[in-house]
């Protein structure tokens, strides 16, 4: 069973996590990491790390850190160094952005509520689809 991280462990995996939304441009507005845990006697998880990544055009990805990925974190119940944990986070960003599909989103997301027209939409989200695909390309090359 994953053990939850400290207030200072936490502070450091948000700060290798910012680095790589900043090395990468990943946060127009919407960017985020959350340390999730249910911790009751009804509903017991392991922790769990759920970062969120986004385009230019405030398209969003969720990245989810859990199971064996979370553990990895850790080495003899220490966090691991800061080049280990950027690996992961690059390994499961690079997982999400090969997940995303613009066209799934729209067919979720689209309704004639929706303050651009669909063929506007469509193309925001081909755009953000598009930058993805170039950081996706580029994490390959630094981590993977």
């Amino acid at each position: 069973m994953a053990r939850e991280m400290t207030n200072a462990e936490q502070k450091i995996v948000k700060e290798v996590f910012q680095d790589i939304v900043d090395d990468y441009q990943l946060d127009y507005g919407n960017g985020e990491i959350t340390f999730e845990n249910y911790n009751d006697l009804e509903n017991y998880n392991d922790p769990w790390i759920d970062a969120v990544i986004e385009a230019p055009n405030n398209s969003v990805i969720s990245v989810l850190i859990d199971g064996s990925d979370y553990d990895a974190l850790f080495h003899n119940e220490q966090l691991e160094d800061k080049i280990t944990i950027r690996g992961i986070f690059a390994s499961e960003i690079y997982k999400a952005i090969e997940e995303w599909d613009a066209e799934e989103t729209f067919k979720e997301l689209w309704s004639c509520d929706f303050e651009y027209d669909p063929f506007t939409f469509v193309d925001m989200l081909r755009e953000d689809e598009d930058y993805f695909d170039d950081v996706e390309d580029k994490i390959v090359k630094e981590a993977i």
